[in-house]
C-alpha cells in the first residue's frame, strides 16, 4: 500500500506501508495441481462474506478476515452456508465482491465452492410461481395413505432439487452439499425429512443432475444415521463432529463418526470430519484441547505445544485414509489468538500433507 503525505514546504513523498504477496502464475498452477492430486482434503463452512442476516445489499468488506480470497490458498472446499454470491444485478443474492473473489479462487487457486442445501427445514417448495407444500403431502402419502398425494410429493421434492441447480447454474458453484439435519418435529410419526425415501431420492437427482458436470454432491449430517443407499450418490460424508457436544479426543470423535458414516455403510475415504469454530476460544486457539494420550503421555504439536483439535483433527484424517477434515465458521479463526491468520487451520493442511505450504 502506497501513501502520499505533505507536511509543511516538504515535497510529496510515498511511504511504502505494506507490500502485498505476489505470486508467479508457477505457483498457482502447483496449488492447483496440488488440489487435483490425491490428498487429506480440506473443507470449510465459510459465512463471514455474507451480510448480516435481515440486511439488504451486499457486503463491501474492508478486512480480509471477511473475503473469500483471505482464506487459505491451499483450501480444497468452501461450503457458502449463508447463501450464494450471484453475478446478476436483478437477483436477490447479487453480490459482485464476493462473486470476484470466488472466481479468482476458482481458477488461479482450484478451490471449489458448494451450495448450502436443504434436506432439514423445508416445508413448501416455490418453483415458477407453483407453490407446493410438500410436508403436507408428505402425510397424506405415508400418513393417511392417499396415493394421490404421492406425486405431489414427488413433484416438490423435484422442484426444490432444481431450485438448488438453478443457484448453482446462476453462480457457476462446484457443487452442493446438502444438510441433512431433521428437525424432530414430530415425535411420533416419522418426519419429511427423516424419511430415508425423501433423502435418497433428493441425493440421487442431484447426483443424476451433477456427476455428468463434474460437480460434487456431499451430504453433512449430525446426529442422524444416513441410510446405506446414499453411498451410491455421494462424493462425501461431512459428519459435523463437534468437539464441544461429543468431547475432545480420538475415541469420542471416532466413535462419532463410526457410528453415522462407517457402520451406515459410507466408508472412510469419503467421509470428512468437522469441528466446530463458532465458539471463541475454539477460533481463537485452533479448537478444543485434544485430551488424547499415546503410549501414556500426552500428544503434543511438533513444536512442543500442546495440541489442540484443528491439529488433532487433520492428524487423525490422514492417519485413518479418510477423505478430510474440515471446520465450521471456519472465519473467526482468522483472529487466531497467535495473530496469524488461519495460523491453526494452516497448520493443519500442512500436518494433513506435509511439505505443501
Amino acid at each position: 500500500m502506497t501513501v502520499l503525505f505533505a507536511v509543511g514546504c516538504l515535497e510529496e513523498q510515498a511511504l511504502d506501508i505494506q507490500k502485498p504477496y505476489t505470486y508467479d502464475e508457477q505457483y498457482y498452477q502447483n496449488v492447483r495441481d496440488f488440489k487435483k492430486s490425491e490428498h487429506t482434503l480440506s473443507y470449510a463452512y465459510y459465512a463471514a462474506w455474507a451480510p448480516l442476516e435481515g440486511s439488504e445489499g451486499y457486503k463491501d468488506p474492508a478486512s480480509y478476515g471477511e473475503r473469500l480470497i483471505g482464506l487459505p490458498d491451499s483450501l480444497d472446499i468452501v461450503n457458502l452456508w449463508m447463501g450464494y454470491p450471484s453475478p446478476d444485478p436483478e437477483s436477490p443474492s447479487y453480490s459482485p465482491i464476493v462473486y470476484a473473489d470466488m472466481k479468482y479462487m476458482q481458477e488461479k487457486l482450484g478451490t471449489r465452492f458448494v451450495l448450502h442445501g436443504d434436506a432439514a427445514s423445508t416445508r413448501e417448495v416455490t418453483y415458477n410461481g407453483e407453490v407446493i407444500n410438500i410436508k403436507d403431502a408428505y402425510e397424506a402419502y405415508k400418513w393417511n395413505g392417499d396415493e394421490s398425494a404421492k406425486a405431489t410429493l414427488y413433484k416438490g421434492l423435484d422442484n426444490h432439487v432444481q431450485l438448488m441447480l438453478d443457484k448453482v447454474n446462476e453462480a457457476g458453484l462446484d457443487g452442493v452439499d446438502v444438510d441433512w439435519e431433521p428437525n424432530d418435529w414430530n415425535d411420533v410419526k416419522t418426519d419429511l425429512w427423516e424419511d430415508y425415501e425423501t433423502i435418497i431420492y433428493v441425493m440421487k437427482k442431484l447426483n443424476e443432475a451433477l456427476k455428468p458436470q463434474g460437480k460434487l454432491v456431499i451430504m453433512d449430517l449430525f446426529k442422524h444415521y444416513p441410510p446405506a443407499e446414499v453411498n451410491e450418490y455421494i462424493d462425501y460424508l461431512v459428519i459435523q463432529c463437534y468437539t464441544p457436544q461429543i468431547g475432545c479426543s480420538v475415541a469420542q470423535v471416532q466413535n462419532f463418526y463410526t457410528t453415522r458414516g462407517v457402520n451406515c455403510g459410507i466408508p472412510a475415504e469419503k467421509i470428512i470430519i468437522c469441528e466446530q469454530g463458532g465458539d471463541t476460544n475454539y477460533a481463537l486457539n485452533g479448537g478444543g484441547l485434544w485430551k488424547d494420550t499415546r503410549n501414556g503421555n500426552q500428544i503434543y504439536t511438533n513444536d512442543g505445544s500442546e495440541m489442540y483439535s484443528f491439529e488433532g483433527f487433520a492428524r487423525h484424517a490422514s492417519e485413518n485414509n479418510m477423505a478430510g477434515w474440515g471446520v465450521f465458521y471456519l472465519g473467526r479463526n482468522y483472529y487466531s489468538a497467535s495473530q496469524v491468520p488461519y495460523r491453526e487451520f494452516r497448520r493443519g493442511i500442512q500436518i494433513a500433507n506435509p511439505s505443501i505450504r
